[in-house]
This record gives C-alpha cells, structure tokens and sequence, in this order.
C-alpha cells in the first residue's frame, strides 16, 4: 500500500508540474486591454454620465446636456495629461471608426488637444461649419489619460448620437500598458494562450483519470 501511495504521489507531482508548466511557457500578458463590457448609459436633459476610464477613482470624462449649445458636451475631468483626438476640419472631437488605432502620433486629420468643453452633436458652428462629427452618427472617441506609471495610457468611448440632446455611451476600453489601442477592438486570449489553457486542463483531467485508475485497483 505504501509502494502504491508513494507511486500514485509521484504520478500526481508529474502532472501537476507538466500543467503548471503548460501555464507558464504561455505568453506573458504584462499589458492588456481593460474593457468595460457594455454599459448603453443614457445621457439627456437629466442625466449626465461620468467616466473613470482606468478604474483608479478619479473620474476622467464627462458627458452632459448643454442647455446654451443646444447639445451633448465633452469634457474632461482630469487636469494633468486627459486629452481627446480632434478633427482638423471642424475642430471638434473626431468620430472615428472601429479599428483606428489610438496613440500618441495620429493620422493628418487629427491632433491631440485637452478636453475643456467641447460639442460631440449639436448646433454650435465653426466659421461656417456645424460643429459636431457626431451628427452622421456613432462611433468612437480616441482619449488619453494621465498614467502615474507611463505617462499617457490610451483608450476609446463609443458613443452613439439620438437627438441633439441626447445620447448614448456603450463601452469604453484602455491599454494599461500605455501602448496603443484599437477603438471597438478588445483583446481576448490568443490562439496560442488558449492552446496552453487546453493542454493544461488536458494534463489535469489526465492527473484525475489517472487518480481514480490507482485508487480502483
């Protein structure tokens, strides 16, 4: 009995290691995408919605009715870094388009310049624009956050238009590495990571058959 103990311990330390093993050649994830999930919060005349984009207990966005404007603004909470991706035509924040990717250096029809109070759909004009990108309908804000460790991390809010005075935000993501980040786009476990899952799970359900096998006999 002690003979088949001592086998049935070395077997289960076998496998444990080869799982414990599978886990650790997987790709290092020191850097990830922090989605929000959906969230479809309402913005009107009576609510207005802010956002802490890095969970870090500051608000960092907020989302309001202006009853002067005749429209959704935009503005940022955070002194020190927040920003918002601009269009260089009707200097206003830029509606862009799942995939574009968020970072530091931008394409020519955008700039990177602090949020103070600015239109995302409404009546305001510019020269003899109307303001407001948003107006043609959802899409994404390209933002930047204050990152006590890098710097600057990067992220998106995608927001959805009803009426000039009212709106919707659906999610939100940033890349706590303070890497890019594509709008709309959030990561999950690549093919690779779930290759590692797999074989690990394999090699523990093995460790268990094995187990029940021993203490059968």
């Amino acid at each position: 009995m002690a003979q088949k103990k001592e086998g049935l311990s070395k077997k289960l330390a076998t496998y444990s290691v080869a799982a414990a093993a599978a886990l650790a050649i997987a790709p290092a994830a020191d850097a990830a995408v922090v989605y929000s999930g959906v969230q479809n919060l309402p913005l009107n005349t009576v609510t207005a919605q802010v956002i802490d984009l890095n969970n870090d207990g500051q608000d960092d966005f907020r989302f309001a009715v202006s009853t002067a404007l005749a429209s959704i603004v935009f503005m940022s909470n955070q002194s020190g870094g927040a920003g918002v991706i601009y269009g260089t035509l009707h200097n206003d924040p830029g509606r862009l388009t799942a995939g574009y990717t968020v970072q530091s250096s931008i394409g020519p029809s955008f700039y990177w310049r602090g949020s103070v109070l600015d239109v995302l759909n409404g009546s305001c004009t510019y020269g003899t624009n109307t303001c407001g990108s948003f107006n043609a309908g959802s899409g994404y804000l390209g933002v930047r956050i204050f990152d006590t460790t890098c710097r600057e991390a990067y992220g998106w809010i995608h927001y959805a238009p009803v009426s000039n005075v009212s709106g919707t935000i659906i999610d939100w993501a940033y890349e706590d590495g303070c890497g890019p980040i594509q709008a709309g786009l959030n990561t999950v476990p690549t093919m690779g990571e779930w290759g590692m899952f797999l074989l690990a799970g394999l090699l523990s359900a093995a460790a268990i058959k094995a187990i029940n096998r021993e203490v059968k006999a």
